[in-house]
C-alpha cells in the first residue's frame, strides 16, 4: 500500500471514530484526552480498537469502564489490576455480561498484587483509567506515562508535595511523546457551571471580594480498623487513617470550582476548628489572596452523613449560587439564571463526556484541555488547607508548599 493510501485510510479511520463517538452520545472522562489525542493525531491502528486497561477494580473503575465500552465497538477492554483477585473476577464479570464482544481480558490480563501498576504499563494497551486509593495516583500516572500510555485519573492527582512534583514531570513528558494526561474535573465541562463562571467572568457581579464553600461529609471511625493492611486497602474509604485522603478528594473539586470562577489562588490559610458554634470535627479553612480575595471553606462532619458541598461567591454589586447556577444583585434579587437542571452524577459524567466529543470534533488538529494545571493549582490549594487544619490557628504560608515542590 502506498504512503498516500496509507495515509487516506488513516484519516477515513479518524472520521469513522469520530461519527461513532457522536452517535454514541457520550465519552467517558476517562478517555476524553486520549481518544482526542488519539483520533486527532492517527495513534490509533486502523487494524484493531482502542485497548483499554483498568487500574482499580471498584466501583468507580466500573464506572469508568462502562462509560468507556458504551462510547461504542472501537474500544476494548483487554486489562485488569487490582490487589483483590475477587475484584477483578467481579468486574471481569460484569463487563462481560454487559459487553460481551467488547471485552477481551484474558487470564494474562487479569492483573493481581502490588506490582499491578509495573505489569499494566508493560502490557500493550493504549489508555488506562486509574481508579485506586489517592495515596497512589502520583505514583502510578508517573509510571503509565513513563510507558507511553494514554492516562486518565481521579482527583485528588496527589496528597502531597512530592506526589505533585511526580505529576509536574509525567505532564510534561506527555506533552513531549504525545500521550494525554487527562484528570476528571466534570464541572469545567458542564454547561451548568460554565455559564455561570462566564457570567462571573463579565464583571456581572462587580469585584470578586469573597467566596463561601460548605461541604459536608461523613465522620470516619475513631480508631484504626482491625485486620492486616490488605484489609484495610479493600475498604479504605471507612478507614481513619487511609479515609482522611476523602477530605483531599472533595475539597479539590471545590477548590478548584472556585479558582476557576475568582482566578486568584491563596497566599497563607488559617484554621479554625470547634470553636465558634462549630462541631467538635468541624473546621473553617480562611484562605486570603494576594488581591485582598478571602474564601471560608466549610467542613462539616457528620456521622453517616452524605457528601454535599454549596459554592457562593460574592461582588461589589451581587452573589452568585454557583449550585443554582443563579445570580442575584446586592438586595438578592435575581438577576441571571442559566435555566439548566442541576446535573446529577451519571448526567454530570454525560455532559463531560458530550462536551469532550464536541471538542474532538472541532479541533482534531489540537491536543485537547488536560485539566492537569487545574488539578495542580486545586490540589496545591486543598494542601494548603490540610496543613492548616493540622496546624490549627496558625497562619500557615503557601511558600512552605513551593518549598516542597522545589
Amino acid at each position: 500500500m502506498s504512503d498516500t493510501n496509507s495515509e487516506s485510510g488513516q484519516g477515513q479511520r479518524r472520521h469513522f471514530l469520530r461519527d461513532s463517538l457522536l452517535l454514541a452520545g457520550a465519552v467517558p472522562a476517562a478517555l476524553a484526552g486520549s481518544l482526542g489525542q488519539a483520533i486527532a493525531g492517527g495513534s490509533c491502528q486502523a487494524s484493531r480498537p482502542l485497548r483499554i486497561g483498568v487500574l482499580g477494580c471498584g466501583r468507580r473503575g466500573l464506572q469508568l469502564a462502562k462509560f468507556a465500552l458504551a462510547a461504542g465497538p472501537h474500544f476494548e477492554l483487554t486489562v485488569l489490576a487490582d490487589l483483590f483477585p475477587d475484584r477483578v473476577q467481579q468486574f471481569y464479570r460484569t463487563m462481560k455480561g454487559q459487553f460481551s464482544d467488547q471485552v477481551s481480558v484474558s487470564n494474562a490480563g487479569k492483573l493481581i498484587g502490588s506490582e499491578a501498576t509495573e505489569l499494566i504499563a508493560a502490557s500493550d494497551v493504549d489508555a488506562v483509567l486509574i481508579a485506586t486509593l489517592p495515596t497512589c495516583h502520583a505514583r502510578q500516572i508517573q509510571r503509565l506515562v513513563d510507558g507511553g500510555k494514554h492516562v486518565y485519573a481521579e482527583n485528588p492527582i496527589a496528597t502531597d508535595a512530592m506526589g505533585l512534583r511526580k505529576v509536574q514531570e509525567a505532564s510534561r513528558l506527555a506533552a513531549e511523546q504525545n500521550t494525554c494526561l487527562q484528570v476528571g474535573l466534570q464541572h469545567r465541562f458542564q454547561d451548568f457551571y460554565t455559564q455561570a463562571i462566564q457570567q462571573l467572568h463579565s464583571g456581572i457581579i462587580g469585584t470578586p471580594v469573597r467566596a463561601e464553600v460548605f461541604v459536608t461529609r461523613t465522620q470516619l471511625p475513631g480508631s484504626r480498623s482491625a485486620g492486616v493492611q490488605n484489609e484495610r486497602l479493600r475498604d479504605w474509604r471507612s478507614d481513619p487513617e487511609l479515609g482522611r485522603d476523602l477530605e483531599l478528594e472533595s475539597s479539590v473539586g471545590s477548590l478548584d470550582l472556585i479558582q476557576w470562577a475568582i482566578g486568584c489562588s491563596p497566599h497563607d490559610a488559617i484554621c479554625e476548628i470547634g470553636a465558634g458554634g462549630l462541631g467538635s470535627h468541624d473546621s473553617v479553612v480562611n484562605y486570603r489572596c494576594p488581591n485582598g480575595f478571602t474564601l471560608r471553606y466549610h467542613e462539616i462532619v457528620k456521622p453517616g452523613g452524605r457528601h454535599q458541598s454549596r459554592h457562593f461567591v460574592y461582588g461589589s454589586h451581587g452573589w452568585c449560587d454557583l449550585d443554582r447556577s443563579k445570580i442575584f444583585d446586592k438586595n438578592d434579587r435575581m438577576m441571571w439564571a442559566s435555566g439548566l437542571q442541576v446535573p446529577d452524577s451519571s448526567a454530570a459524567m454525560e455532559q463531560f463526556c458530550r462536551c469532550l466529543v464536541q471538542r474532538v470534533l472541532q479541533f482534531e488538529s489540537t491536543v485537547q484541555t488536560s485539566c492537569v494545571e487545574e488539578a495542580f493549582r486545586a490540589t496545591s490549594i486543598a494542601l494548603l488547607g490540610q496543613l492548616a487544619r493540622r496546624r490549627a490557628g496558625q497562619v500557615v504560608s503557601s511558600d512552605e508548599l513551593v518549598t516542597g515542590l522545589a
